[in-house]
């Protein structure tokens, strides 16, 4: 700013210390003197650039060691070349106790500033804010298996005849909804809800966060119960309008579907289980079952009642010699099977998908008991329902742009799943 005085006069001093972005001003240069001014005299301001952090952390399922570790929390100055962290890697071969192969999906993060396409490049410039990375580790079992997704069926897979037991083709019945405005609050149009990642794969056995499986849900709401149930506004500490999963939790939590740690904190990147997914399916219905366990190891578990509602509509059927594992990690497949199921979103078979479909080159074998779910989530499309509830794809549509809900300034109608 300029300031002009009288000769001989003192210089006003300002009422506070300039800001800049970014920036802590620390003083200025020369030491101010505006005392008796006789002369042009000119102070610059000076400035310490903010440190900003670099954080990774491993969010899925991982091996126990790494051959590189997870790289320690950095500070860099804002606009700053930032190198993005070399992939993991691992010697291990089992996960479990189970034979296969790890491999690490690469790093992503929701942080603005930073995109995709930087992840890919290697390095990107340090906005001005903090960066998470998230780093994601697939395994894969030996021979194709499932990564504990559940046992397949007694159906031959792709053949058409549906599966008794909990792979593809199981179709659940469904309760009745709780009373609300809009009684139903699942959309009847059948647009994906799961996307696979920017490299074009889909990750069947990748493990889901709690804000992905709250968003999965906000994604099969109806419009109109979107629209009365729309919150940007929620209870925990570590959920807010910078994330873009924030109106996702936001509106289940004001759903009453999802719900917050004990800490007042919601944990949007940590794994979500087996039990909680369960638990938030069946809020949903507002009611528990009141059957006897329906598995050995779910009796008095916190979730027991929601599991064993979903095990009464076939919705779960556990991983076999009555095991439901309630605090494993659920995957990907895992959450399309339950999703589909609950919805009577199920292919009939192989042939009842379209040529046109994506083909996700780490989801080629047709026999796998989650290739139908998949599908069938990661779609979106027309169809007919065949005898026995089954559905066959009639038109392939494009995803919606989900993208469009997910900002501080989305509105709940930004979208319309009916498509008019």
């Amino acid at each position: 700013m300029l300031q002009t005085v009288p000769h001989g006069q003192d210089a006003t001093a300002l009422s506070a210390d300039p800001t800049r972005e970014g920036y802590t001003f620390t003083g200025w240069a020369p030491a101010l003197n505006l005392t008796n001014v006789t002369e042009d005299r000119e102070f610059a301001a000076q400035w310490t650039p903010v440190p900003l952090a670099v954080t990774y952390t491993v969010t899925s399922i991982a091996p126990t060691t790494f051959t590189l570790a997870v790289p320690s929390p950095e500070t860099f100055a804002h606009n700053s070349s930032v190198e993005v962290a070399p992939a993991l890697t691992t010697t291990e071969t089992t996960h479990n106790g189970v034979p296969g192969t790890w491999t690490f999906s690469g790093w992503t993060t929701a942080s603005p500033g930073v995109t995709q396409a930087n992840i890919g490049s290697g390095a990107f410039y340090m906005p001005n804010n903090n960066v998470i990375f998230s780093g994601y580790w697939t395994f894969t079992p030996a021979g194709g298996g499932n990564n504990g997704g559940g046992t397949p069926g007694g159906g031959t897979p792709g053949d058409g005849t549906p599966s008794t037991g909990s792979g593809q083709g199981s179709v659940g019945t469904t309760p009745d909804y709780p009373e609300h405005d809009n009684p139903n609050p699942f959309s009847p149009y059948h647009n994906s809800f799961i996307i696979g990642r920017p490299n074009g794969r889909i990750y069947p056995h990748d493990n889901m966060t709690r804000a992905e499986v709250a968003t999965v849900f906000f994604r099969l709401l109806s419009d109109e119960f979107r629209i009365q149930m729309w919150d940007q506004q929620n209870p925990f500490s570590d959920v807010n309008g910078a994330h873009w999963f924030n109106n996702a939790v936001s509106t289940m939590a004001n759903a009453g579907v999802v719900q917050g740690r004990p800490d007042g904190t919601f944990q949007p990147n940590h794994p979500i289980t087996r039990a909680e997914v369960a638990a938030i399916t069946a809020r949903f219905f507002n009611e528990t079952s009141q059957n006897p366990s329906a598995f050995v190891d779910t009796a008095g578990h916190w979730a027991e009642g929601y599991i064993d509602l979903l095990a009464d509509f076939g919705w779960v059927q556990g991983s076999g010699n009555g095991i439901f594992r309630p605090n494993d990690p659920v995957t990907r497949a895992e959450v399309a099977a339950i999703v589909n199921r609950m919805l009577n979103r199920v292919p009939e078979s192989i042939d009842s998908l379209l040529d046109e479909r994506m083909r996700w080159p780490d989801k080629t074998n047709q026999g796998a008991w989650y290739y139908l779910y998949l599908q069938e989530a990661s779609h979106s499309t027309e169809f007919e329902r065949l005898v026995g509830g089954y559905l066959n794809w009639t038109e392939l549509l494009s995803h919606l742009e989900w993208q469009l809900l997910e900002q501080p300034g989305s509105r709940p109608y930004d979208i319309s799943v009916s498509r008019r």
